[in-house]
């Protein structure tokens, strides 16, 4: 740990910090090493000369989770001037917003006017590439969208229902672990262009930038959905559309 704050002093310290967090991540037990392993992916993606990421995280090497909140509330508070015409809101609460939210609890989606259960792989989590009752690949790019998870953060921040968060938290980390991005270009139900582009700008970031975020959010989803916001970044810049108004959404998802 004194090397790893020495290098921070030194410039060094994202990339030491980052690889040491891995490591801790492959010995310690889930879901703590999955946060720590998270984070280092984070911190390496941050730029070590801005000064906002060394003022903000300073000596974190014995509480990398808390550098990962100081991150967050930083951007926060950066982000609330342009929030109006930057982010896209949450859903009101209303009843629509709490059906949405309760069908969600049992993994039951309608979209586009069509209504399925999704089911459950042998671990236990989501087929994220189910294609709905009527086999249509739409029905599984829709749902990787992720639309729900604004309303089940806003049924938790209205209610406080533990329900709501346990879903949230539990959904997300199954996409996280089971959903990576590929190295080419691809039409998959959960990587396609289009449907990155939605899921970051409709889905995670409205959540991540609400005040209660850190606390709905369990450490391990936290860093988690920072840590693959560079990676929808570079599946945008990448593997984009060619044209049309595919191309528009997706530059304004990258933006």
């Amino acid at each position: 740990m004194a090397n790893l704050r020495e290098g921070w002093r030194r410039g060094r310290g994202l990339p030491l910090l980052a690889a040491a967090l891995l490591l801790a991540g492959a010995a310690a037990p889930a879901p703590t090493s999955q946060a720590f392993a998270y984070a280092g992916k984070f911190f390496a993606a941050l730029n070590p000369n801005d000064p906002a990421v060394k003022s903000d995280t300073g000596d974190v090497a014995d509480d990398p989770m808390a550098a990962v909140r100081s991150l967050l509330a930083d951007m926060q508070k950066r982000i609330a001037p342009y929030r109006v015409d930057f982010l896209a809101p949450l859903p009101p609460w209303n009843d629509a917003t709490r059906a949405e939210a309760d069908a969600a609890l049992t993994g039951t989606f309608t979209l586009q006017n069509v209504t399925g259960t999704v089911p459950h792989n042998s671990n236990g989590g989501f087929d994220w590439s189910w294609r709905g009752p009527n086999d249509d690949p739409e029905f599984a790019w829709f749902l990787n969208r992720q639309h729900h998870i604004p309303a089940l953060f806003v049924a938790w921040r209205e209610t406080k229902d533990p329900r709501y968060r346990t879903a949230l938290n539990a959904q997300l980390r199954d996409w996280l672990a089971h959903c990576p991005r590929p190295w080419h270009y691809t039409f998959s139900s959960s990587w396609r262009a289009l449907e990155v582009a939605r899921r970051v700008e409709e889905a995670w970031m409205p959540v991540l930038f609400a005040p209660q975020a850190s606390t709905a959010l369990d450490d391990d989803v936290l860093a988690g959905l920072l840590a693959d916001i560079p990676e929808h970044a570079i599946a945008l810049r990448e593997f984009h559309s060619f044209s049309g108004n595919h191309l528009i959404t997706e530059m304004t998802g990258r933006a």
